[in-house]
């Protein structure tokens, strides 16, 4: 097994545009990413994936590998393009880092290259006290128990029930930590299939899998805490964090 992390960036970000290139600690976000994903004891290579001129130059001048893409609908259709190239590579998997993820443990990569999934996988974590469920920016998860994904959402799921022989249980609630892994000719699909009317409605990539009947993707816990940058506050948050 021979494994790549790609991390897909773009300056166009919609909330905190640019962020990608702000500076923490002396160093681009980005550039965080980078680091510590090549830190993984399993990873062959790191590539960063955009389609931007501009974060090419940054990455390359801090010598990181790039691979500039056309414009795509989303992250995944972005990795899917590059599937091509990797597989060409002889990568047998590529593992998804999302590029405003600064405080990523390297150890989450490991535990999804060593579940080596014939398919795909993604990490998820309990929804805790200190976490607003009701948070649209936190993707929701349910999987079956075999652990495949059913569904995703920035709605709560599972929902509760008003009948009374329910009222007083508590589900477990697990949120989406967006590091991936998939197979690479897997992941090579991705790109031909359409983007269905629940991909659409819940901004949730992950979905089209779903909806083209692939329930492959499997759920790994992970206990690891990470903050994603979404906004101005979560940049200060985790500059606090790397301090």
């Amino acid at each position: 097994m021979s494994a790549a992390v790609v991390i897909p960036a773009r300056l166009a970000s919609t909330r905190l545009p640019r962020k990608v290139l702000r500076d923490i600690h002396g160093k681009p976000l980005i550039q965080w990413v980078y680091e510590r994903s090549a830190e993984s004891l399993f990873v062959k290579d790191v590539f960063v994936i955009t389609p931007d001129d501009e974060i090419k130059e940054v990455v390359e001048g801090f010598g990181g590998k790039v691979i500039l893409t056309g414009l795509a609908p989303t992250v995944l259709d972005r990795c899917s393009m590059v599937a091509d190239e990797l597989n060409e590579m002889r990568y047998t998997h590529t593992v998804v880092v999302q590029g405003d993820e600064p405080t990523i443990f390297p150890e989450m990569i490991d535990m999804l290259i060593q579940k080596e999934v014939p398919y795909g996988a993604c990490l998820v974590k309990k929804i805790d006290a200190t976490d607003d469920v009701y948070n649209p920016n936190m993707v929701k998860v349910i999987f079956d128990t075999n652990n495949y994904f059913m569904y995703l959402s920035r709605s709560v799921i599972p929902g509760g029930s008003p009948e009374k022989d329910y009222l007083g249980y508590s589900p477990t609630y697990y949120k989406q930590v967006c590091v991936m892994s998939f197979n690479t000719k897997f992941l090579q699909k991705y790109k031909n299939m359409l983007m269905g009317p629940l991909e659409r409605s819940e901004g949730i990539d992950l979905i089209r899998f779903i909806e083209h009947q692939y329930r492959l993707i499997e759920a790994v816990e992970t206990g690891y805490q990470t903050q994603a940058v979404d906004t101005a506050e979560d940049l200060e948050k985790v500059a606090e964090m790397l301090r």
